[in-house]
């Protein structure tokens, strides 16, 4: 693990930390800055006496190892840091889900959800972590192996929440969602706290065959992300999903959302990155963009439209103009004739036969 300081045009590298048994799968800073951990360990789903799983803590100034949290039940493939500093969560390949604080004394390490094999696991597979924003709930993404062949049969999200724990210090599903047939990848949650999302592909087209058609070639097609509604879910058991997006040509390989902005930014195994944009100016109005409906739970009825002065009054305003108009018309035309008419009278007797032609003059 290397840490860099960027602040500089030149970066400079500040660290290096190693000692970890395998890859770096996954890094996190805490969020007072003051440590950096990474997860690692050893991958074997067949024996789990092989399964091996350890996440390494530094001190960021000095990079010196504070605590290796070891032996944990599988690979952790991701960790995250509770954004109030108070515990990392890592998740490992066999379901096992861990909370670890290395600021305790001394250091905790604690199991709160079932290892994959458990008679009661509930998940085949960890893939992906997230916090709620204020830290109470605890996201992960999972693959479900039902018959456990080792075959994905459903691709699990799960919210717990680690506060409440039953007897055996497990945290409680506070509720699940249930759309991917592939693995949930990763998970995130938006910085307000109302919505969830998670990422997975999908397996649309068969292509066995000459002409593509709908079927399952147990090849991923596309990527499939899911937007949750949380606030909507509370008192249920399943999250309730507002959309489904599918982009790409493979799996949806991870998310990000804008902090203070409903949007989120989704990577595709393809090598391309998409953006969504839920809520653009933060009115809580959902215009789903990616040609995308509208979501009528939050863009309700639109309100009521108050027509200004104008639109009210103008046309008939015009109008009542418009006919004082043609009736002054009309009045100066009809004044204009009374007018003229006894001027021509008195011009009568001037050798004037009134048809305007003059006549002979009549002497005496």
């Amino acid at each position: 693990v290397k840490v860099w300081d960027i602040s500089s045009p030149t970066p400079t590298l500040q660290l290096t930390m190693g000692g970890l048994r395998d890859w770096a799968v996954s890094v996190a800073w805490a969020p007072d800055g003051s440590m950096i951990a990474a997860s690692s360990g050893v991958d074997d789903h067949s024996n789990s006496a092989n399964a091996y799983g350890e996440v390494h803590f530094w001190n960021s100034t000095t990079g010196v190892l504070a605590w290796n949290a070891s032996p944990l039940d599988s690979y952790p493939a991701r960790i995250a840091w509770a954004p109030d500093g108070h515990a990392l969560a890592a998740v490992g390949h066999l379901n096992d889900v861990w909370l670890l604080d290395p600021y305790a004394s001394p250091k905790a390490k604690a199991l709160i959800n079932h290892s994959y094999f458990d008679v009661v696991g509930h998940a085949s597979h960890g893939w992906a972590a997230a916090w709620s924003p204020d830290s109470r709930y605890l996201l992960g993404g999972f693959s479900l192996d039902l018959d456990h062949d080792g075959r994905t049969d459903e691709g699990l999200v799960l919210v717990f929440d680690p506060n409440d724990r039953d007897a055996d210090g497990y945290a409680r599903q506070v509720m699940r969602g249930e759309i991917h047939a592939r693995p949930a990848e990763w998970v995130g949650w938006d910085s307000s706290g109302r919505y969830i999302a998670s990422c997975s592909g999908t397996d649309l087209y068969d292509k066995r065959g000459s002409t593509p058609v709908a079927g399952q070639d147990d090849i991923v097609d596309t990527g499939e992300l899911v937007m949750y509604n949380f606030t909507k879910s509370l008192g249920r058991k399943t999250l309730v999903a507002e959309n489904v997006f599918l982009f790409g040509r493979s799996w949806c390989s991870s998310l990000a959302w804008r902090p203070g902005n409903l949007t989120v930014a989704a990577g595709n195994a393809d090598g391309t990155v998409k953006l969504y944009v839920l809520d653009e100016d933060g009115d809580g109005c959902m215009v789903w963009v990616d040609s995308a409906p509208r979501d009528p739970s939050i863009c309700a009825t639109p309100a009521a439209y108050t027509p200004t002065f104008l639109e009210s009054w103008g046309l008939p305003l015009l109008a009542a103009a418009a006919v004082a108009v043609a009736a002054a018309g009309f009045l100066t035309i009809r004044r204009s004739r009374v007018e003229v008419e006894p001027e021509r009278r008195g011009r009568k007797g001037d050798g004037d036969d009134g048809s305007g032609r003059r006549g002979p003059s009549r002497r005496r």
